[in-house]
């Protein structure tokens, strides 16, 4: 008897900040319905995302782009509200919701892992207002937070996780304030296998 052919392996590029709850329940619901089919996620920068589309070296790619270069084409697929992150000492956290000109006179904690153009777009247009301090990760921010250094801003459903750290959460009005995870994809035929994972992909999407 010969010997079985591998599993086609799926390289999926993911970049920081891509909630991890609906790539999770991705993941889960292609290994159930394709075990055959493995899917490899790699965490790469935005950058490397591109290129290794571009050249093959991936397959897909999920990332919070909004914008890509051809022949490259990206699909919206799932949604995350931003929130404040706070201490609980803070005179903010009697406030539901926070107005984002409630934090111009606070240390404004920034992950750039999770762009929202619209909440970047208000904040460069008042930045002399704002004091604005780039973090390199949300585990830095929520330190940050909890040591009361400042106030963070990220997804809800991170937030929400953290709050054993000791810190409060709170909505950001004004909004919607908001992080869409992107389906990056080659344009022409893909080869079957990827093709029906982009179809659970997108039924994921559906039932988020």
């Amino acid at each position: 008897m010969s010997a079985s052919k591998p599993a086609t392996v799926i390289k999926l590029a993911v970049t920081e900040g891509v909630p991890s709850a609906s790539l999770a329940k991705l993941l889960a619901w292609q290994r159930a319905e394709e075990p055959q089919t493995p899917v490899e996620p790699l965490l790469v920068s935005a950058g490397e995302s591109l290129s290794g589309l571009q050249d093959g070296r991936y397959d897909l790619g999920i990332s919070l782009q909004e914008n890509v270069p051809l022949p490259l084409h990206g699909l919206p697929l799932w949604r995350a509200n931003l929130a404040v992150a706070l201490p609980p000492q803070s005179p903010l956290a009697s406030h539901k919701p926070i107005a984002l000109d409630e934090l111009i006179d606070v240390s404004l904690l920034r992950w750039q892992g999770e762009p929202c153009a619209a909440l970047d777009e208000r904040i460069s247009m008042a930045r002399r207002r704002f004091s604005i301090q780039v973090v390199t990760s949300f585990e830095m921010m929520v330190m940050m937070v909890v040591a009361g250094l400042g106030v963070g801003i990220s997804t809800h459903s991170r937030i929400t996780q953290a709050q054993a750290w000791g810190i409060c959460l709170r909505p950001l009005a004004d909004g919607p304030y908001e992080v869409v995870a992107h389906l990056l994809r080659p344009t022409g035929h893909l080869h079957p296998t990827t093709e029906r994972f982009v179809q659970r992909v997108l039924r994921v999407a559906v039932n988020v």
